[in-house]
């Protein structure tokens, strides 16, 4: 995954030390994977003739505000693009967020009956 990573980023003109985060070591993304909620839900690598090139991976969170955030991430070496490959990795990634079950849906806060009441 890591050689994913430097692919694409030799390919994309990433400037490694204008990143904030930098780019990650092999470990560094090994222990990112592990620390994902349902690895094997939440992340797929793509392989042809036995090498993987690319891979993609979801992750939420609850923001301050009861607001859930989602990010998909994937990348995939400049060899295998334009073939549909990262089409279909998006696709996996959209109908996964969507899948019931997977995602911290919560409904909205109820507004509270008194501030409104004052409010009018």
């Amino acid at each position: 995954m890591a050689a994913v990573r430097l692919g694409c980023t030799e390919r994309d003109r990433v400037d490694a030390h204008s990143v904030v985060e930098g780019l990650p070591t092999a470990a560094e993304i090994a222990e990112a994977s592990a620390k994902l909620e349902e690895p094997s839900k939440n992340q797929i690598l793509v392989v042809r003739d036995g090498s993987v090139v690319g891979y993609s991976t979801i992750r939420w969170w609850q923001e301050r505000d009861d607001t859930w955030l989602y990010l998909h991430r994937g990348y995939l070496v400049p060899e295998h693009r334009r073939q549909g490959i990262g089409s279909a990795m998006l696709s996996w990634a959209e109908e996964r967020i969507r899948q019931p079950g997977s995602l911290r849906a919560h409904p909205p806060k109820p507004a509270d009956s008194d501030q409104e009441a004052g409010a009018r």
